[in-house]
């Protein structure tokens, strides 16, 4: 069945029904009666919509010498309810990183670990945002992957993650990696809708070697 989710101004019953005669409808939502069974029907379906998130090594996938990374590997967002596309305002994928329990040394106060969502746009990270718009079932998710870790000036770089209060990195600094998780915010008319937390994944940045001598910096992923 096809879903259909719109917004009608219509000025009676009679007028309402015959704008739908020909539809296929799952949700239909008129502006002047949004009532509670369908908004928590419109709520049930972003909350549980379904993604999947994939890599590997096609050349479309891959980005070479990105930011001092000699590979990266892209992420792929491959967005199954393509009716939310088509019948909405906007579809976004929001990103949350996974930033540990640190003190706030302006106030001496602790601020708790778990994901959190960053500023966007974020004017000190233009190049990591926080957010993209998904207008396609599948997309190549531009998120700034490098920027994720301190600056690579050369192969003999530290690698260390930002924003991790100096941990997730081996005691080498041959490793570091972030943990981002992923949902989804639906906005149509005056409505948003956030599903819950879709997909996790562990970002590694990881140094290797290509010969035995010739040193390589790559950025992978492990679903969590």
């Amino acid at each position: 069945m096809n879903t259909v989710f719109d917004i009608e101004q219509k000025q009676d019953s009679a007028e309402k029904l015959l704008a739908v005669a020909d539809k296929e409808t799952k949700y239909i939502l008129f502006a002047d009666e949004f009532n509670d069974v369908a908004r928590k029907a419109v709520e049930s379906a972003v909350e549980n919509v379904k993604i999947e998130l994939f890599w590997s090594n096609k050349p479309e996938h891959i980005v070479q010498n990105f930011a001092g990374i000699s590979t990266v590997q892209q992420l792929v967002l491959k967005f199954n309810d393509v009716w939310m596309l088509e019948n909405t305002d906007e579809v976004t994928l929001l990103i949350d990183r996974y930033k540990p329990k640190r003190t706030v040394r302006t106030y001496g106060k602790f601020k708790g670990s778990g994901f959190k969502h960053g500023i966007f746009p974020d004017a000190q990270n233009p190049k990591r945002p926080s957010e993209i718009v998904i207008t396609e079932k599948e997309t190549i998710l531009k998120m700034g992957q490098p920027y994720y870790f301190h600056k690579i000036a050369n192969s003999n770089s530290q690698i260390r993650a930002c924003g991790a209060g100096g941990k997730n990195h081996t005691s080498d600094y041959n490793r570091a990696w972030q943990y981002l998780q992923f949902r989804i915010r639906v906005r149509k008319g005056n409505k948003t809708y956030f599903s819950k937390p879709l997909a996790t994944i562990q970002m590694i940045c990881d140094r290797w070697y290509n010969d035995g001598e010739s040193q390589k910096i790559s950025i992978s992923y492990k679903l969590v």
